[in-house]
């Protein structure tokens, strides 16, 4: 994977600190990983280039995330941001496929 250049690392930092939606990992997201992205949906910045890496989370959540935001169209609730979600994804992401 090649590494990020400084300048894309400085506007992600930026975006994340003003964003104005703050989100609880804000502390937490490698901003000079290539394939890290914004966890808020809408993303507000995304990987940088391919990542030709993907877990089972990344699966499940492409299938779940658009039921989810209908959901939440539909009933008024934030079933796509939940925390929980972002947890399940990392945790079968570490089963690489």
């Amino acid at each position: 994977m090649k590494p990020i250049p400084s300048a894309v690392v400085s506007v992600r930092v930026d975006l994340c600190r003003k964003c104005p939606t703050p989100c609880a990992e804000r502390e937490s997201i490698q901003h000079n990983d290539p394939c890290a992205e914004c966890p808020l949906t809408p993303r507000r910045w995304g990987p940088y280039d391919r990542c030709t890496t993907y877990g089972l989370g990344d699966l499940v959540a492409a299938v779940a995330q658009p039921i989810a935001r209908g959901i939440d169209a539909v009933a008024g609730t934030r079933v796509a941001e939940c925390g929980g979600c972002k947890r399940r994804r990392e945790a079968l992401n570490q089963i690489r496929i």
